[in-house]
């Protein structure tokens, strides 16, 4: 079932689908492991494998292993995937938005330009907001150390958003953004890891 190149509007932040709906740049499978297991209209999908096998809702938890905190502050737009305040993980999820950040100009307007993904009506300059796993990767991309202002909160980023990367990175696939760049999770997931030590 054929959608072309369309951009699917996930809150904020754009999915990118390629040319059909068997053909989505996410979570390809992972023959052998166990960390993933589910399907999606024929297509792998990356899920918790608790997730996948039973009907449970997966624990939110942050980087650090404890509970997630809400990434929306004080009167600010309420973000999330699913507009709960907090970056949830959720099945139908397929922009990943597990990323919580204070927001900077530079990233905002770096994102129009490059990625097809304007943010401005929802989120300013210091506000805090979920944005998509490809979105993170792009940041460290074209700023490998300042990350283009974004600052990551640790506590307020979902957990499984490792998963998410290191995924993407065994199988060699990058992240795709709207504008169809591509972004290497490796690098992204390495930063994440620096910042966010565990121990």
């Amino acid at each position: 079932r054929v959608i072309g190149r369309s951009l699917l509007l996930s809150i904020g932040c754009l999915a990118f689908a390629s040319e059909s709906w068997s053909h989505w740049s996410f979570l390809p499978p992972q023959p052998g492991r166990s960390t993933f297991a589910s399907k999606t209209r024929g297509t792998e999908r990356g899920l918790p494998l608790a997730a996948a096998r039973s009907n449970v809702e997966i624990q939110d938890v942050n980087l650090f292993g404890k509970a997630l905190q809400p990434c929306t502050q004080g009167d600010e737009t309420v973000t999330g995937w699913t507009r709960s305040g907090s970056c949830s993980w959720e099945a139908n999820d397929l922009g990943f938005h597990q990323v919580c950040v204070k927001m900077s100009s530079r990233f905002l307007d770096s994102s129009a330009q490059f990625d097809r993904n304007d943010l401005s009506s929802v989120v300013k300059d210091g506000g805090h907001w979920c944005i998509c796993a490809w979105a993170w990767a792009s940041a460290v991309s074209r700023d490998p150390k300042g990350f283009e202002g974004l600052q990551l909160d640790c506590d307020r980023t979902n957990g499984h958003l490792r998963d998410v990367y290191r995924s993407f990175a065994a199988n060699g696939q990058p992240l795709a953004s709207p504008s169809g760049a591509k972004y290497q999770a490796q690098a992204a997931l390495e930063a994440v890891e620096e910042l966010c030590k565990v121990g």
